[in-house]
């Protein structure tokens, strides 16, 4: 069964700086909201870049926007209720009549798409001893899941392949149902990624240990929201949950 996020009892508002960026060289930094609506800032250039041969895609693609534009392009959430970390899947169950219901795994997607997105652009330097492993099998993963969204959804921008990509790469087996729901609200067709790249699978799910530092990545997060508290931002409940579950082994900052 679908289990509640752990930790987190109120709303966030997103007023502090972004976390997807604040591990990669050159952050970018969100800008405070005036009010109940949040104005997050768009990428330098458009979303989203081809595979390239030796990295993942264009330095400036940020998979957290795409994540979250995808999520909202589909309708199962505002923008900025995903960066407010109140977007969480990753969980499947069955009703009465063995329709699929999709549940939450306790993470936020954004931590979990902020996690993902540390190890393709950190590389083997994180993730304790499993650094080189954990990355080698996080970006071919990703990059063949790139492919694969490249082949069901041609009529998308990049960016639409790259988040599908990082949806079916960033948690456990059960992401999949999760992003084919998304891609078949943005096409209108049924779309079968069951033939995703499960390579890194076994790193991301929320019961998994990504860093092997034998603390499930679900504990990390409530370790990390209970650490800092309930006045936190989503962007320092991430940047320390990116830590705890795929640095602590590594112990320079």
């Amino acid at each position: 069964m679908a289990r509640e996020r752990a930790g987190i009892r109120r709303p966030f508002l997103f007023n502090g700086p972004f976390l997807s960026l604040l591990l990669c060289a050159g952050a970018a930094f969100c800008q405070p909201a005036a009010g109940p609506a949040v104005e997050t800032p768009e990428p330098a250039a458009e979303h989203g870049g081809e595979p390239k041969a030796g990295g993942t895609s264009d330095p400036e693609a940020f998979l957290m926007f795409e994540v979250a534009d995808l999520v909202a392009l589909a309708g199962a959430a505002t923008r900025a209720d995903f960066l407010n970390l109140a977007y969480d899947r990753g969980e499947l169950d069955y009703g009465e009549n063995r329709e699929e219901i999709l549940g939450g795994d306790g993470i936020p997607d954004a931590a979990e798409v902020a996690l993902l997105e540390m190890i393709l652009k950190k590389g083997p330097l994180v993730a304790g001893d499993r650094g080189p492993e954990v990355y080698s099998l996080t970006l071919r993963a990703f990059q063949a899941n790139t492919a694969l969204a490249q082949e069901k959804l041609p009529e998308h921008a990049p960016g639409v392949h790259q988040a599908v990509a990082a949806v079916l790469t960033m948690g456990g087996w059960e992401h999949c149902p999760h992003a084919e729901w998304l891609a078949e609200r943005i096409s209108g067709r049924k779309t079968n990624l069951s033939d995703m790249n499960k390579s890194a699978v076994r790193y991301y799910g929320a019961d998994d240990d990504l860093d092997g530092d034998g603390k499930e990545n679900l504990e990390e997060w409530e370790r990390a929201v209970e650490e800092l508290g309930p006045d936190a931002t989503p962007g320092e409940l991430m940047a320390r949950y990116v830590h705890l579950a795929g640095r602590e082994q590594f112990k320079r900052e």
